[in-house]
């Protein structure tokens, strides 16, 4: 949170492709200092995290895997109750809101910084708590997940699942990781190119995202049923009438 605080005065200042630029120099910078100060951080061997204590006992491995399971699902039903409380509040209303029209927001007195800075550190805050689970479950933090290439799988996710919702988080959190693993799994070292013409299909079929794609189908699905029902009224009173005039 307080590196999100430092680096999101700086950033909250611009829009567009110039706040990705950057966030991904800022990256770049903190994985560079992660790389030299060898005897801070271990260098690109990282640092070695020992296995935490559960209520003061040490556990065997397989356990511990069982406890931090449930413990990190615990933690994302509460994460996502708390992101989606906060874009449901006048903040995340207004953090909407400066997509759409951010200088309306300045003439009702409103600071569009001020809420991009929360906004920004609350995410700082939510990576640095998934961060930290990996690395104690890993047993290990490397600088690696400073890299560039991390943002990218970020970006990655939010445009699969949908920006500007939670499940849309969620959702592209999942596939991403299933397409992942099922690529590598038969494609080797091409899972790449699979993720790519995924995120293609994605772009250009379904700019909104999986959560917007189910949307419209949930939308077709309804307009159906409104025509279907329509049509049947319409039939009945016809034959209504039809019945009522012989």
């Amino acid at each position: 949170m307080i590196a999100g605080l430092l680096v999101g005065v700086f950033v909250v200042r611009y829009r567009y492709i110039f706040f990705a630029m950057f966030n991904l120099a800022f990256s770049m910078v903190l994985f560079s200092l992660l790389e030299k100060f060898i005897h801070i951080t271990g260098g690109s061997d990282g640092l070695s995290i020992p296995r935490p204590e559960v209520v003061g006992l040490a556990m065997e491995r397989a356990n511990y895997e069982y406890v931090l399971y449930y413990l990190s699902l615990i933690i994302l039903v509460l994460c996502l109750y708390g992101v989606h409380r906060f874009l449901d509040s006048p903040l995340g209303h207004t953090l909407k809101a400066i997509k759409t029209n951010e200088t309306r927001i300045e003439y009702l007195g409103l600071s569009p910084r001020v809420v991009l800075l929360i906004a920004y550190v609350i995410s700082a805050f939510l990576a640095g708590l998934g961060g930290a689970l990996v690395a104690v479950f890993q047993g290990i933090a490397t600088p690696e997940y400073a890299y560039w290439v991390r943002s990218g799988e970020f970006v990655f996710v939010a445009i699969l699942g949908g920006t500007g919702n939670v499940f849309g988080a969620l959702a592209g959190s999942f596939v991403y990781e299933y397409i992942r693993a099922l690529a590598t799994a038969y494609v080797g070292d091409t899972w790449q190119l699979t993720l790519g013409i995924v995120l293609l299909v994605i772009i250009l079929f379904a700019p909104s995202g999986l959560v917007g794609l189910l949307d419209e189908v949930r939308g077709y699905l309804n307009r159906a049923r409104g025509y279907d029902k329509g049509e049947r009224r319409d039939g009945v009173k016809s034959g209504t009438k039809g019945g009522d005039g012989q």
